[in-house]
C-alpha cells in the first residue's frame, strides 16, 4: 500500500520526483520513462526521493547523481535511472524524528538501492564529481558539502563503493554548495565569515 501511494503522488503532483525537461522550450524528452503512460506526469524522470538537495550530471559516464536528506539517518547518494524508485517514504535508511520506524525498512522489492548512505545524518547539500586538471590528486574525486557535519566529504570510487575522507571539518561553518571554475579551480559557499 505504501509503495503504491507513493508512486501515486509522484506520478500525480511531482511530489518525490526528480523531472527531466528540454531546457530549449521546456518540452519532455522523448525518452522520458512515463511519458504516454496514463495518469503519469510525463517530465518525471524517477521517484521516491526524500529531499534532494545536490545534483550532478558526470559528463565521464553520461550518468545523473544526486544526494538525498533522509530523516534521522538515511541520507544517501543514488545514480538516476529512468523510471526507478528510490524508496521514500516506504524504504529508507533512517527512521523519523521522534525514532519511530519509517515506512518498512530499508530494503524493498523494486527499490533502488543507495550508492552510499550515512546513518547518523550529515545533512547533504550538494555533490560534485570533479574533472577538473588542477588538483591531480583530486581527478575523479567525488566531493559531498555537508550542513549538519559542517564538512566537506571527499569519496574515492573503488569498484562498487565510495571511500569517505574527511576536510575543513568544521571550518567554515555550514558547506552549502561545491563548484568548480572554468580554470578548474574550487569554491566552496559557505555560511560562516570566511570566504574559501
Amino acid at each position: 500500500m505504501y509503495f503504491s501511494n507513493s508512486f501515486y503522488i509522484a506520478k500525480e503532483k511531482k511530489w518525490f520526483a526528480s523531472i527531466k525537461i528540454s531546457l530549449l522550450g521546456g518540452t519532455i524528452p522523448k525518452d522520458n520513462p512515463f511519458l504516454g503512460s496514463a495518469g503519469a506526469l510525463p517530465e518525471i524522470f524517477t521517484y521516491g526521493h526524500r529531499n534532494p538537495q545536490g545534483i550532478h550530471y558526470n559528463s565521464t559516464d553520461g550518468q545523473v547523481y544526486i544526494a538525498d536528506h533522509g530523516p534521522k539517518g538515511g541520507d544517501k547518494i543514488n545514480k538516476l535511472i529512468a523510471g526507478k524508485n528510490y524508496g521514500w517514504p516506504v524504504a529508507t535508511c533512517g527512521k523519523d524524528y521522534n525514532d519511530e520506524k519509517v515506512g518498512i525498512g530499508s530494503r524493498y522489492s523494486g527499490v533502488e538501492k543507495p550508492l552510499h548512505y550515512w546513518d547518523p545524518s550529515v545533512a547533504p547539500s550538494s555533490l560534485l564529481i570533479y574533472g577538473g586538471e588542477n588538483y591531480q590528486n583530486w581527478r575523479n574525486s567525488w566531493f559531498v558539502t555537508t550542513l549538519r557535519e559542517r564538512t566537506l566529504i571527499r569519496f574515492v570510487r573503488s569498484e562498487n563503493q565510495l571511500i569517505e575522507e574527511r576536510l575543513y571539518r568544521n571550518q567554515f561553518g555550514r558547506i552549502r554548495k561545491i563548484e568548480i571554475s572554468p580554470a578548474g579551480d574550487l569554491f566552496l559557499l559557505t555560511d560562516g565569515v570566511r570566504a574559501v
